[in-house]
């Protein structure tokens, strides 16, 4: 039976999200913060010479790193109590690694928190003071979950001469699941035979959320329109994830439904581009279902233009999935199908 998609104004109340946005992103968090159980070998380290880690830099671009760096050049060290400039370059680092803190600068307990964190996500022993050889030993693996390819650094080469064949896909792997891309972990982890691989490759497949919105842009503020996504007809082996962006393409909120339910989300009034994506396998928030989901994108007019546009007033709608007959009043909805990479492109693309 072909997919029907209606949006129905909602008249009689308001209906209420089930928020379980935090309590998901901490499950996922959690795990790709696992502690890895390999040791490094201890003839080897993971520190590069210098003028490799000078390149590593330069791929980065941050100018607020090459701060710190400086400063750890010149023999400064960067322990809980310290103020300053090169706090706040350790602070964005941890961002940057996936760490929830706040950069100012001020260096305390919740930093070194997150420091441990991601050394243990690479197998290193965690240190309570980052010089200059800590800080360097973290600039590659960086880079792996920023997901920038270095313009002169072979990181494979090097990494494998560390710990032997496949441990650069290894330590790609923690970078990425510690970024939230577990089906690109998963790929990284399928190319390494190093330590527990095969074991990480199986975690890479994340619980299906429940449904309720799993994120909101604390950007955007205003709630003068509830829109609820209802989904019929599929059981709960099965989720949705629907993508609200505003015409600046900006993500204002992502909501998901397991099964046969509904989930609702309250954004502002306006016009907003809607994707969708389904399968079996979570990959998390970042990666959805993987390139083996189905995915589309929205339709509400026939006017080529405005044909993403879903134009939002104050009130309450229902967006509604595999319905068996249309409500009076509702409007139908088309869709676009696409593929895994244009589900997080430009949907003007």
């Amino acid at each position: 039976m072909k997919k029907r998609i209606l949006l129905v104004l909602g008249i009689a109340m308001m209906l209420t999200a089930s928020v379980c946005a935090q309590e998901t992103e901490e499950v996922n968090l959690e795990a790709a913060q696992t502690e890895t159980e390999s040791e490094m070998p201890e003839e080897k380290s993971m520190t590069m010479d210098k003028k490799m880690v000078k390149k590593l830099m330069g791929d980065l671009g941050d100018s607020t790193l090459r701060t710190t760096r400086k400063f750890l050049k010149k023999g400064g060290v960067i322990e809980s109590g310290y103020k300053g400039d090169a706090g706040n370059g350790l602070q964005q680092m941890l961002v940057d690694f996936g760490c929830d803190i706040t950069i100012d600068g001020a260096v305390g307990a919740k930093t070194m928190e997150a420091l441990h964190q991601v050394q243990e996500r690479f197998g290193i022993e965690p240190t309570d003071k980052v010089d200059l050889a800590a800080f360097d030993t973290l600039v590659p693996l960086l880079l792996m979950t920023k997901g920038i390819d270095s313009s002169e650094v072979d990181l494979e080469e090097f990494y494998d001469s560390v710990g032997g064949d496949g441990y650069y896909y290894y330590l790609k792997g923690c970078a990425l699941a510690g970024a939230g891309k577990y089906y690109s972990a998963m790929e990284a982890f399928q190319n390494s035979s190093y330590e527990d691989s095969e074991e990480r490759v199986a975690a890479c497949v994340q619980e299906l959320p429940g449904s309720g919105e799993l994120w909101r842009n604390p950007n955007i503020p205003g709630s003068d329109s509830g829109l609820t996504f209802t989904v019929n007809g599929s059981d709960d082996s099965r989720g949705m994830c629907f993508q609200m962006f505003n015409p600046e393409d900006e993500l204002v909120s992502v909501v998901f439904v397991r099964g046969t339910g509904s989930a609702t989300t309250h954004v502002p009034a306006g016009t907003y581009h809607i994707r969708d994506g389904s399968g079996t396998e979570w990959y998390g928030m970042n990666e959805t279902f993987g390139p083996y989901g189905h995915y589309e994108y929205l339709t509400f007019s026939e006017d080529e233009a405005a044909r993403f546009d879903a134009n939002l007033d104050y009130g309450n709608y229902e967006l509604a999935i595999n319905v068996s007959e249309i409500s009076e009043g509702a409007t139908n909805v088309g869709s676009s199908g696409v593929g895994w990479n244009d589900y997080f492109g430009d949907i003007e693309g």
